[in-house]
């Protein structure tokens, strides 16, 4: 009998993964059709507000300043967005300038010694002279 017990107490506590879970939510009849109503009564408040919008408000109006505005911002966005390109452009052709002049400069300096250095007489070619 005890084993019998612990059995079922076992299978009370073991918990329903991937199965439903036998206990549900168990709404009564009464709660259904309130909840029913609520939304039937909610739906048609939404629609008859919605219905009386166009007499207070000038659509029209409205949708042309939305979109002129729209356009306007897109338009300004581009011209920051080409603004902004064509400087990131010139700094960076400035930037290739410098590194140019620079590389420049620096093969002049390495040209020039090294002429330099091969019209002072080396030491071996002295070297050389003395032996003579």
């Amino acid at each position: 009998m005890n084993k019998q017990k612990r059995q079922r107490n076992r299978k009370e506590t073991q918990r329903n993964v991937f199965r439903r879970p036998d206990q549900g939510f168990n709404r009564s009849l009464l709660r259904k059709f309130l909840e029913a109503l609520a939304m039937l009564i909610g739906g048609m408040y939404l629609l008859i507000t919605m219905n009386k919008i166009p007499q207070m408000i000038n659509w029209l109006i409205i949708s042309k300043s939305a979109w002129s505005d729209m356009l306007v911002g897109l338009s300004k966005l581009f011209q920051s967005i080409i603004a902004f390109g064509s400087l990131l452009l010139i700094f960076s052709l400035v930037l290739l300038g410098l590194i140019l002049l620079l590389g420049g400069l620096w093969r002049l300096l390495r040209v020039i010694s090294r002429y330099l250095s091969s019209k002072r007489p080396s030491k071996k070619s002295l070297g050389m002279m003395r032996r003579r």
